[in-house]
């Protein structure tokens, strides 16, 4: 989630493509009505503007523990952080 890209998030469709490493094959998720709201919140606010949903402040995607700090999130979208996930 922390490189995630709004050219991942199809405002129209309602759905995350979530693209996935190590040769795992992708998915699309659906976004809920509250979520989509905050995301177009999020993307309209964010300042300064970058390809990624979540920056660090340097306008790139980092690792959890420097991105997520910094990072803007507005209320009605919850971000859960899963460590050691493989």
């Amino acid at each position: 989630m922390v490189s995630l890209e709004w050219s991942q998030v199809d405002f129209n469709a309602g759905n995350l493509h979530v693209r996935r490493l190590k040769g795992s094959t992708g998915a699309v998720h659906p976004i809920r009505g509250d979520e989509l709201r905050a995301l177009r919140r999020l993307q309209r606010e964010q300042e300064p503007k970058s390809s990624f949903v979540f920056t660090s402040g340097e306008q790139t995607a980092g690792p959890v523990w420097a991105v997520l700090p910094n990072c803007r999130i507005p209320s009605g979208l919850t971000v859960a952080v899963q460590y050691g996930v493989p």
